[in-house]
């Protein structure tokens, strides 16, 4: 905490104090209303709760039961930071049901979002997807129901209402994304986005774009249709009140997926218009300017690459070792393997051979791993077992790691321990 926040959080807690000795409740609301704020902005959401919990406590006192609602609302959103669901499903509930009794559609209706929110982080957080399709089936029917809601209410103004329409369409998007339906959640995510468009709800707008942009890149691994969503949600970012921040946050997106493509140049372009912007969120610059300079990097090792001539192949092995160690950094794995078996042909086109290559073959294996590609892990970790089983301290580490990645695949313990037999 900066000393400015520190000193407001001190000046917060003694009007609590004071508020509570003196037994005003409204002082009392407004002063943990405000530290709840606060410390949920900086990630600390227990202490948030804590906060929240003495909110609702109070509005229960003043009979103020909307109030209450919308504080077990915030309280239920803590308990979801802190993955858990369960309880932050029964504050939903209460706000849900005091929204209810208190025959405001309005609040219902984000009540609706709220449980279905809940249910959708708890289905994304589930390992397996037959795990998670009753979590995010449950968040479809509470985002349904926020939908008809939002085109039932009368009593709003036009672009209130719009607003909860797109919200909802775009949830139903994810929710469906989740659950494996893409071509629906394409559907939903495209209405969503039309409806923002069409009404000029600038902000709502970006966030489609940058959604659709997630399911087009991560999903459907259409790079091309990912960038052109990103495009669009960059030339809407330039429009907003925060556009510094909100056209760094599209320029990383991009620069991911560039990074993801091996289009290493683009995606330093991308992070140099980016780095010029100044973003205001730390995070996003510190995250700038780390890759940026990774990627200088190895546009510089691309560059002299080319440069090599094509027969000095002990040249060009250790420029693709660089290339692979940099890609790994920018945690692009497949583009590392292919750097690293690249290597490993130089290698051996330079006459390397047996115990010279054992260096590779731990690069391969170890980005194999990262990777997921354990079956693939395993060829190199068998071919490094091969060369040094005469050597038991060797032989041991390396039989070690083969029995990591048996872990990792969840093989039976007899197999596991076979190994070391």
């Amino acid at each position: 905490m900066g000393n400015e926040t520190d000193m407001e959080e001190q000046r917060l807690l003694r009007r609590k104090k004071t508020a509570s000795e003196a037994g005003n409740q409204l002082l009392l609301v407004e002063a943990c209303r405000k530290l709840g704020e606060m410390y949920n902005e900086q990630g600390e959401h227990e202490k948030a709760r804590t906060e929240y919990k003495l909110v609702a406590n109070s509005y229960r006192k003043l009979k103020m039961q909307m109030e209450a609602g919308r504080a077990y609302r915030m309280i239920g959103e803590q308990l979801n930071m802190l993955g858990e669901f369960q309880k932050a499903l029964e504050y939903d509930r209460k706000y849900l049901d005091i929204a209810k009794q208190e025959k405001n559609y309005v609040e219902v209706q984000r009540a609706y979002v709220t449980v279905g929110r809940t249910f959708l982080m708890k289905g994304q957080s589930c390992e397996k997807l037959e795990e998670a399709m009753e979590p995010l089936l449950e968040a479809e029917k509470a985002f349904e129901k926020s939908l008809k809601l939002s085109r039932e209410l009368k009593c709003i103004g036009r672009v209130e209402q719009v607003d909860m329409e797109v919200r909802s369409l775009l949830n139903l998007g994810v929710a469906k994304e989740h659950q494996g339906d893409l071509d629906q959640a394409a559907e939903y995510m495209l209405k969503a986005t039309k409806l923002a468009e069409n009404n000029d709800l600038a902000e709502l707008l970006h966030q489609c774009y940058t959604t659709s942009a997630l399911l087009f890149d991560s999903k459907q691994k259409n790079h091309a249709r990912a960038l052109k969503a990103l495009s669009d949600a960059l030339e809407v970012a330039s429009r907003l009140q925060n556009k510094a921040a909100k056209m760094c946050e599209t320029l990383i997106a991009k620069a991911d997926i560039q990074i993801k493509m091996g289009d290493f140049q683009s995606a330093r372009q991308t992070l140099k218009q980016a780095y010029k912007l100044r973003t205001p969120v730390a995070t996003d610059a510190e995250n700038i300017e780390q890759q940026l300079k990774v990627l200088v990097v190895i546009c510089h090792v691309e560059d002299e690459l080319i440069m090599t001539g094509s027969g000095d192949f002990k040249r060009k092995k250790q420029l693709y070792e660089r290339m692979g160690d940099v890609a790994c950094k920018l945690e692009n794995y497949p583009k590392a393997i292919d750097y690293y078996q690249k290597m490993l042909e130089c290698a051996q086109l330079a006459g390397e051979a047996d115990r010279d290559l054992i260096p590779i073959y731990v690069s391969l294996y170890q980005t194999y791993k990262d990777n997921e590609q354990y079956d693939d892990a395993l060829v190199y970790l068998w071919q490094e077992y091969a060369l040094i089983e005469e050597d038991p301290e060797e032989a041991y580490k390396t039989l070690s790691n083969i029995a990591d990645v048996f872990e990792a695949q969840k093989k039976p313990w007899n197999e596991v321990e076979a190994i070391y037999q």
